[in-house]
């Protein structure tokens, strides 16, 4: 009961303020995208109780606006909705599969070319050149891999350019909601 009635406690600008800087956090370190970052920003910034601020860091670590403490994590993690993968792949098994593939994609090149002409003899072995990397780039294109986006949120780590560009779009939402 005491649980219910703190997470129904009344908010104000101050306990906004510092969901609004939680928020940017989370987006210039790259766990939240525009998109994400934006609808829950104006969610926030609407926020009346501190239930509403806790279910938009349900699915985030720290730092969040009420610290390690915030009431009912659990409770806002199953309430608030799922969020998809990042251009629709799940990382974690084809991550690993994709850094196999490009690390034979040369060395095992030039192997596969190697054993083929020299041990077996075979006249068209420099046609390996050609196979064996269209067969590699086939598989990261099945896989979901094949983008482009994926540099950016690789480790977590965003290039400087694209941290600046997601720190101005976080100081203009802050100065736009008078935080």
């Amino acid at each position: 009961m005491d649980d219910d009635k703190t997470r129904d406690i009344r908010i104000g600008n101050d306990e906004r303020g510092r969901a609004l800087d939680a928020l940017g956090e989370h987006f210039t370190s790259g766990r939240l995208d525009h998109t994400e970052y934006e609808e829950r920003v104006q969610l926030a910034a609407a926020a009346h109780t501190r239930s509403e601020l806790d279910k938009l860091f349900g699915d985030l670590p720290e730092p969040t606006p009420f610290g390690s403490g915030s009431s009912a994590p659990a409770l806002a993690r199953d309430s608030s909705p799922a969020q998809p993968p990042r251009n629709g792949v799940h990382n974690a098994p084809g991550k690993k599969l994709i850094q196999t593939l490009n690390l034979f994609a040369g060395g095992g090149t030039l192997l596969l070319f190697l054993l083929l002409q020299v041990v077996f003899g075979v006249p068209n072995a420099w046609l390996v050149f050609i196979v064996f990397p269209l067969v590699l780039g086939g598989i990261r294109i099945w896989s979901g891999q094949a983008g482009g986006d994926e540099a950016d949120y690789d480790d977590g780590h965003l290039d400087q350019a694209e941290l600046r560009r997601r720190r101005e779009i976080e100081s203009r939402r802050r100065r736009d909601f008078g935080y």
